[in-house]
């Protein structure tokens, strides 16, 4: 299946929340600069792709998107084994 410009955008916006969300995870109390680097540069993408044209992300009912307090992105399937 071939997406198109608009669909490939969303999914690639969707793909990297998700990275986002799993690298948060992964956080350590130390050595992990690195995280927080790529952490910081996937959200300035998703960022620069929302700010592209108007983006309608279509994510499953029980997907959180949206920001929180800190400003970071929120894309989680909280229902564990939902198939996320």
């Amino acid at each position: 299946m071939h997406l198109n410009g608009e669909q490939y955008r969303q999914e690639h916006i969707i793909h990297l929340i998700r990275e986002i969300d799993y690298l948060k995870t992964q956080i350590q109390p130390h050595d992990t600069g690195h995280i927080h680097t790529t952490i910081s540069t996937l959200e300035h993408r998703v960022q620069e792709l929302m700010n592209e044209a108007p983006v309608s992300i279509k994510v499953p009912d029980h997907w959180e998107l949206g920001l929180d307090s800190k400003g970071s992105y929120l894309a989680n399937c909280p229902v564990e084994d939902s198939g996320c």
